[in-house]
């Protein structure tokens, strides 16, 4: 950006406002109908806007060219313009007496590298009527401004009710501007997340999205084979970054004497599919962590029979395997922790501390009744997403983020009265 970043955040700021009223006087199924037609670009592999995503996000993002490919068919392709129209009219429109309306500017602040949520965060406010001024994840300014050229090829004024400005995170007085909108979203780690709420007043509205992460489990029911097919699929795409990838495994029910044939099953399906999909850049200092926390893991294991390490020589993946159920997060970067577990109460026990943060858990291998007990349990913790193992990865467009509804925390409501 030229000149003052915060210039330029007020700027764009006023723009958007002028193009709101515009906007405003449109009706949402119209708007819904253009995002539906964006929502399917997306779905698209063939489209000229998945295409320039697949083409330029693998340099802006360190995901290889294959693993970002089938990243994309996998979270894109749960998306669709019904579903999309079905999500806005369950949300705004199922309750008569109720009026929901968008702020006059919406502000919209990204971090990660993984598409689907920047998309969906854009495209949300639009759905009422309310601008969008969007500043993208270092990590990712691609997919913010393919979306912008999209809109404005589909829909010209709804194209220009989107501006996205870049800006560094630690730029405190761009901060400070795009903090005067109407309503700020905001996604990231949670110091960043409360930073920025400090910087919003009362009567605005702020809407954070923190630190999540999420789990698998494993039952002892079904193919082992296709288990853990399943489970290697979800570590390995967005090379276990996503707060929907799987920091750790708890196998229940199974004997840490038994350890040999799971892990030897999963190690064989994470190696194939580092060949399909490779592991994609990892920066110098997550390289660092990553190798001293495999380093460590090493030495527990020569000190203990409770630890053992699997890892291949290139380094493309790695298994953490520990006899007890104690909750230590993962290196990333495909490798996650399995932890062998003599039941439910020892997950419990293992994610309590931190079950604030949990997001996803991909399940697989367990009989109905047990499958309804680690429903309520991971539930009951916080989970706001539980699904087969393998399908992490592909949440519906409608997926409660954080335990929220899509478009409900980003609207204004208004009882109107009977109709």
């Amino acid at each position: 950006m030229g000149g003052s970043a915060a210039a330029e955040v007020r700027a764009a700021s006023a723009r958007l406002r002028e193009r709101g009223a515009a906007l405003r006087k449109r009706p949402r199924a119209e708007i819904v109908g253009v995002l539906g037609a964006v929502i399917e670009q997306l779905r698209d592999a063939k489209s000229s806007l998945r295409q320039r995503l697949a083409r330029e996000l693998p340099e802006a993002t360190g995901f290889a060219p294959a693993t970002l490919a089938a990243g994309l068919d996998a979270g894109f392709g749960a998306w669709s313009a019904d579903a999309f129209a079905a999500l806005v009219q369950r949300e705004l429109e199922s309750t008569p007496q109720r009026a929901a309306s968008g702020f006059p500017l919406t502000a919209v602040v990204l971090g990660g590298a993984i598409p689907m949520p920047s998309a969906l965060q854009l495209l949300a406010p639009l759905a009422l009527a309310s601008p969008v001024l969007v500043r993208p994840g270092s990590h990712d300014a691609v997919t913010t401004r393919a979306l912008k050229d999209a809109l404005e090829k589909l829909d010209p004024e709804l194209g220009r009710a989107v501006e996205v400005v870049a800006f560094p995170h630690a730029d405190r007085d761009a901060i400070g501007a795009l903090a005067q909108a109407d309503c700020v979203v905001v996604t990231g780690g949670d110091a960043a997340v409360a930073a920025l709420a400090e910087r919003v007043r009362p009567s605005q509205r702020f809407v954070g999205y923190g630190h999540r992460f999420s789990i698998a489990a494993l039952g002892r029911e079904g193919d082992l084979a296709r288990a853990c097919a399943a489970i290697a699929r979800d570590v390995s795409l967005w090379d276990q970054l996503g707060c929907l990838s799987p920091l750790a495994l708890y196998a229940v029910g199974w004997r840490w004497q038994e350890r040999a044939g799971l892990l030897d099953a999963l190690a064989g399906e994470l190696a194939e599919l580092a060949l399909r999909w490779p592991l994609g850049r990892v920066p110098a200092d997550a390289r660092a962590s990553r190798a001293n926390e495999l380093a460590t893991c090493e030495l527990r294991s020569a000190a203990s029979g409770d630890v053992e390490l699997r890892r291949d020589s290139t380094g493309s993946w790695a298994l953490l395997a520990e006899r007890d159920s104690t909750f230590r997060g993962s290196p990333l970067y495909r490798a996650p922790r399995v932890h062998f577990v003599s039941d439910l109460a020892e997950i419990e026990a293992s994610l309590a501390p931190v079950a604030r943060h949990l997001a996803c858990a991909g399940l697989v291998g367990f009989v109905a009744e047990q499958r309804a007990e680690i429903d309520r349990l991971l539930l009951g913790l916080g989970a706001s997403r539980l699904c087969p193992a393998g399908e992490m990865q592909a949440p519906p467009i409608s997926w409660c983020h954080d335990g929220m509804p899509v478009l409900l925390p980003i609207a204004r409501l208004a009882d109107a009265g009977e109709k």
